[in-house]
C-alpha cells in the first residue's frame, strides 16, 4: 500500500510472486532504499547494457554551467532518456489488454479512461485494430468444420 504524492491517492497492489521470493531470501527484508537520482543512473545502464541505442527524439537535462540546468529537446539514444517513469508507463503497457482497464487505472492512480488510455498510447486506431482482430478470430471460428476420424467402433469385428 502505498500513497500517490501528486494525487494523494491510496493504491493497493499485490506483491509480486517473484518479489515474493527475493523477500524470503532475504528473511522479509528490501533491498536497501536508494535515490532516484541513483535508480535512474542505473536503469540507464542497464538500457544501454542491452542495447536501447536507437536515436529517439526526446528531452533530457544538460548542464550549461555549474549548479545550473536546463531540459533540452534532441535526438539522443535512447538509454539516456530512460527514468523511474519506465516502469510505471511499461508496466501499464505490457498488461493492457491482459487484465481489465479499471483494475490498471486503479494501480497507475488513473482516474479516467481517456487518460489512462492516452498515458500508455492507445489510439481509436489502435481498438479498431484490436475489434478487427478479434472479428477474424470469430469468423475463423466460424468457418471451420470439425475434423473428427473415426479410429475405433468400439464393435469387435474379429
Amino acid at each position: 500500500e502505498y500513497t500517490t504524492k501528486k494525487t494523494d491517492q491510496k493504491i493497493i497492489i499485490p506483491l509480486h510472486p517473484l518479489v515474493s521470493e527475493i523477500l524470503e531470501k532475504r528473511n522479509g527484508h528490501f533491498p536497501r532504499k536508494i535515490s532516484t537520482q541513483k535508480f535512474n543512473d542505473y536503469i540507464k545502464e542497464v538500457c544501454l547494457n542491452v542495447g536501447l541505442t536507437k536515436m529517439v527524439k526526446g528531452a533530457k537535462r544538460v548542464k550549461l554551467k555549474s549548479g545550473i540546468w536546463r531540459k533540452t529537446i534532441g535526438i539522443y539514444p535512447k538509454w539516456e532518456l530512460v527514468s523511474t517513469h519506465i516502469c510505471r508507463r511499461s508496466f501499464a503497457t505490457n498488461h493492457y489488454g491482459e487484465l481489465p482497464t479499471p483494475v490498471l487505472m486503479s494501480i497507475t492512480g488513473h482516474k479516467t479512461e481517456k487518460m489512462f488510455l492516452n498515458y500508455i498510447g492507445k489510439t481509436a486506431r489502435d481498438n479498431a485494430e484490436v475489434l478487427k482482430k478479434y472479428w477474424d478470430k470469430m469468423y475463423l471460428k466460424r468457418d471451420r468444420n470439425p475434423n473428427i476420424q473415426v479410429i475405433r467402433t468400439g464393435t469387435d469385428e474379429n
